[in-house]
């Protein structure tokens, strides 16, 4: 069980539904190719490993000055994390800029980004189910 700390409990249904996780989290572990299975972690959901990441690693690597991009497009559940992480590190967040028709161009992106400092961005998708942009 490695490092999980979890009680499996002695019942026959919490030993099979133990190792179904313990299986899933070894499949997870060959298809993204990570190191170990320690390195996976199962989240309720999006929001949830969201807002791991963004208190957790961007916690750890963040520093004053640093910056987090993300796009405008972005739903509130992924911008308040950041908006949080930059505070509390004294990075700086900053926004690729949006087209007229909702979408954003590699070009605003690389003018956005500051040659220098380190910079984060952990999501970034083409498509956005919060504009009716693809």
């Amino acid at each position: 069980m490695g490092q999980c700390q979890r009680s499996p409990g002695v019942h026959t249904l919490g030993s099979r539904a133990t190792d179904a996780y313990e299986a899933a989290r070894a499949k997870a572990t060959r298809f993204l190719h990570a190191g170990s299975a320690q390195e996976i972690i199962f989240t309720r959901g999006a929001t949830s490993a969201l807002n791991l990441v963004a208190s957790g690693y961007a916690r750890a690597v963040c520093r004053s000055g640093d910056e987090i991009v993300v796009s405008a497009m972005e739903h509130h559940s992924n911008l308040i994390p950041w908006q949080q992480a930059a505070k509390r590190a004294g990075a700086v967040l900053k926004f690729i800029p949006l087209e007229p028709d909702g979408t954003f161009t590699m070009e605003a992106a690389a003018e956005t980004i500051t040659p220098g400092p380190r910079w984060y961005r952990f999501r970034m998708y083409p498509m956005c189910w919060v504009l009716p942009t693809r």
